[in-house]
This record gives structure tokens, sequence and C-alpha cells, in this order.
């Protein structure tokens, strides 16, 4: 009866936290943070791997809400400085002119690698001068041009929150418990 208790909690609290992560952001502890980031997230139209999404997230409305988030978030837990490193992580891979700004949220390695003279000469992705893809934010997904022109990909892309993407591997997880569970009980 314990483990049943035990896997049941353990279900309750994984699954809303996994359903509720973005690629961005990612989860946090305060439930008005991640809903405020999850909204900000889902703010600007487009595939967040594009420029014009990206141009929205660190220049448009999506910064502007991202800086309002801010006071949703916990300090003590780090919140803030965790959601700033993400955004400014996030916005130098396509503007290198926050390069400056962000050096005192990235972590070494990351402004080293996205602020170098010779990352800086060759403009962000999806600038004229670029001709990268963007696997930082998203190591897993496939990789795909994002050069000046647009890809056929870019001109249908759609919004989405990513929370169906990051439901899956706690799917994954329930389901696996759900057979332990299964076998217990046998």
């Amino acid at each position: 009866m314990t483990r049943l208790i035990t896997v049941s909690i353990a279900l309750n609290l994984l699954f809303p936290a996994a359903r509720a992560a973005n690629v961005l952001f990612g989860a946090y502890s305060t439930a008005s943070c991640e809903e405020c980031l999850d909204q900000t997230f889902e703010s600007c139209p487009g595939d967040y791997t594009t420029r014009s999404y990206a141009e929205c997230m660190c220049a448009g409305d999506g910064g502007a809400n991202f800086v309002s988030c801010m006071s949703e978030c916990d300090t003590e837990l780090n919140e803030p400085a965790n959601a700033s490193s993400a955004w400014y992580g996030y916005c130098v891979q396509f503007f290198k002119e926050m390069c400056p700004e962000a050096e005192k949220y990235l972590d070494e390695e990351d402004f080293n690698e996205e602020c170098s003279p010779d990352a800086i000469a060759a403009g962000g992705l999806g600038s004229s001068t670029a001709s990268e893809t963007m696997t930082s934010a998203n190591p897993t997904a496939p990789t795909e041009s994002t050069s000046g022109t647009a890809t056929h990909s870019e001109t249908t892309a759609q919004s989405t929150s990513g929370a169906i993407a990051s439901a899956a591997p706690a799917l994954a997880i329930i389901a696996g418990l759900g057979m332990q569970l299964v076998n217990i009980n046998l």
C-alpha cells in the first residue's frame, strides 16, 4: 500500500512539471514564474529556431514579457538569474550585439563560444552573413539551415509551446513506473 501511495505522489508531481516546461526557459519551481515564462515563450509566433521568432523574443514583445516575469520568480531559488541566463543564451545566438550585456549572465564557456571575435564576425543565426544551424538551444532537434533566405519550414512554422515535446519523456517514465507497479503486484 505504501508503494502505491509513493508511486501515485511521484506521478502527480512529475507529470505537471514535465508538461509545463518549454524548450527556451525550462522548468522552474515557482508555479507563477514557470507559468509566466511559458506564456512568454508562447507569446511570439512561429518556430523558436527562426530569426523572426528571436526578433520577437529578444527585441519585441517577448522581451518585454520576459522582463515582467522576473517579479514572479523566486530570488532565493535563483530563478531570475537562471531565466536571464537562458534568455541571454538564446538571444546572443541571433544577436551578437547583445554580447556585452550577456557577459554577466552567461558562463565563461558559453560566452566565449557565442561572443568570440570570430562568432561576432560570422553574425548571428539567420543573419545575412550567417549560414549556421541552431543546435545549442535544442541539441536533439534535427539540424536545419537558417540562412538569410527563408526555408520551406520557416514559412510553414507554427507556434508551439514545447510542452508536448517535453512531456514525452515524462510519459515514458510514467509508463515505466506503471509497468513496475504491475510487476510488483503480480
